[in-house]
């Protein structure tokens, strides 16, 4: 469960109403927490349901806004290199996991390359789980390298 302090104020405040009209005892801390964990679950669900998953998307070289959702483990305060945070980063004490978007940049399907590309890097992107369409107004990305020597 994350720590209490960290828990976002206005989701804690729907918990606790739900807490109240289930006419739950405020004080048994971990039912509290789990209710939150499930409402911040749905809340990563419906973030994510903005996205289209990668599999539909349109590999014709039409540019996209591609992004990579997905759990990792959080170290918390634990100071970077510490034990604490080498536990936490393998999911050990203390640890626990929240639901990240690690990275969204403009790209495409490369048949030349045959994968997911950016323009620069002709070894691609670290799949992609989502894209969004780009809207009409973006700039154009780069074409794709050719990397001829």
């Amino acid at each position: 469960m994350t720590n209490p302090a960290d828990r976002d104020p206005v989701l804690m405040a729907v918990v606790e109403a739900l807490w109240d009209e289930m006419g739950m005892i405020a004080d048994d801390a971990t039912c509290m927490g789990m209710l939150y964990a499930a409402l911040l679950s749905e809340r990563h669900r419906a973030e994510e349901a903005k996205w289209l998953p990668i599999d539909s998307a349109p590999k014709d070289g039409t540019q996209l806004i591609l992004a990579r959702f997905q759990w990792l483990w959080d170290t918390g305060d634990a100071e970077t290199g510490s034990a604490l945070w080498r536990a936490r980063i393998f999911g050990g004490e203390g640890a626990t996991r929240k639901y990240h978007r690690c990275w969204v940049t403009g790209g495409f399907w490369s048949s030349k390359w045959n994968n997911w590309n950016d323009g620069i890097e002709p070894s691609g992107l670290s799949n992609p789980t989502h894209f969004l369409p780009m809207p009409v107004d973006a700039l154009p990305l780069t074409p794709e390298p050719t990397h001829e020597r």
